[in-house]
């Protein structure tokens, strides 16, 4: 580890029969235990996910307080014991890249990307990553493409069904041609409108892109195509969307809809719509957590399209994302609240998905 790189903490929580958590962590130079959580702590944080998910979708009065106190609980959770000594030991190596691995639905549902970071006391911050890792079968290593050599292709598909709201698109699109005006050398953007599922898969094959980028309508469950014939909304599920967005060279699939990386009990008792992606043979999947509005998805989209063409690495390019949203907007609603939407599911070892050096 370089004397400028951020120090690596891996945390893995384990829900147990009665409700309670257990979880310790791992950096470069040691390993540590916290304490156990009881079930009601993880209750606690659940109700306050349940807080943040009303005020977006019905418009409830939450607090600029309300997000930090919920914040600064989800770090008393995490970092709790020896855990957090090791936490403060690694912010120390230039901040600090936090992993989380985690089985249970209760567990996963928490929303960790809103932790209020213990040792700065805000949130989201530059120079503290969060990422969620999903175990895989498949533990052969992948290497970076190098941009220097090939291009980044994105593929942009948009699905607008005639009978369901408006995806206002353009926008996020606008954010990205700005940031690929930058960058003509080394990325190229391909985009399909009223996408069926059918026509995406048939252009991952002709393009056979880095990154998928989809932008439309989703539940936890799948995403909402384009059907060709009536134009109107045809669910994909999870369980059939490899087939869709998977290619030889996908190193990424970007979601842009709501609720794309829900876990619910009855939807997804073992992985939400990302994480089977991610265990399919895709490197690495944005999502969302909770619904999101594209004025968000814009800004998040540009920051992260920008760090991922600057450093090739996939958790700094979703945190400048949070970190774009977080500070974009002044009022307290729907968009200041939504930085801790979106959810970055990847395999271990995948954080750099582009080698950009001396591109």
């Amino acid at each position: 580890m370089g004397a400028d790189s951020p120090a690596k903490l891996d945390v893995v929580l384990h829900e147990a029969g009665a409700g309670d958590a257990y979880h310790a962590a791992r950096s470069p130079f040691a390993i540590a235990l916290a304490p156990p959580t009881s079930a009601a702590a993880v209750q606690g944080l659940a109700a306050g996910r349940a807080l943040i998910e009303n005020s977006l979708v019905n418009n409830g009065a939450l607090t600029q307080q309300q997000l930090e106190s919920f914040g600064a609980e989800l770090a008393k959770v995490l970092f709790s014991g020896d855990v957090g000594a090791l936490y403060a030991a690694c912010r120390k190596q230039n901040g600090a890249r936090v992993t989380l691995c985690m089985d249970g639905v209760a567990l996963k549902s928490i929303p960790w990307e809103f932790v209020r970071w213990p040792d700065v006391g805000v949130a989201p911050h530059g120079q503290r990553t969060l990422a969620r890792l999903c175990p895989v079968n498949d533990d052969s290593s992948i290497e970076p493409v190098a941009l220097r050599n090939e291009p980044m292709v994105v593929l942009l598909a948009v699905s607008d069904p005639t009978n369901l709201s408006q995806v206002d698109w353009q926008e996020t699109k606008a954010k990205m041609d700005e940031v690929f005006a930058e960058n003509k050398k080394h990325v190229s953007l391909e985009v399909v409108e009223a996408a069926s599922a059918a026509a995406v898969a048939t252009e991952v094959k002709r393009l056979d892109p880095h990154v998928v980028h989809f932008i439309g309508h989703g539940q936890a469950n799948g995403l909402l195509f384009t059907n060709r014939s009536t134009g109107k909304s045809k669910l994909v599920t999870s369980s059939q969307l490899h087939g869709v967005f998977g290619g030889d060279r996908v190193r990424l699939v970007i979601l842009s809809a709501c609720d794309t990386g829900k876990n619910t009990d009855a939807v997804t008792p073992l992985a939400n719509l990302a994480e089977q992606l991610v265990r399919a043979g895709i490197c690495a999947v944005v999502a969302n957590q909770m619904p999101i509005t594209l004025r968000s998805v814009a800004t998040f989209c540009n920051g992260l399209y920008r760090e991922l063409l600057d450093s090739g690495n996939i958790d700094l390019a979703v945190n400048q994302g949070r970190v774009d949203v977080g500070y974009e907007f002044d009022a307290i609603d729907a968009a200041v609240l939504e930085w801790g939407i979106p959810v970055l599911y990847r395999r271990p070892g995948c954080d750099l998905l582009f080698d950009t050096g001396g591109s």
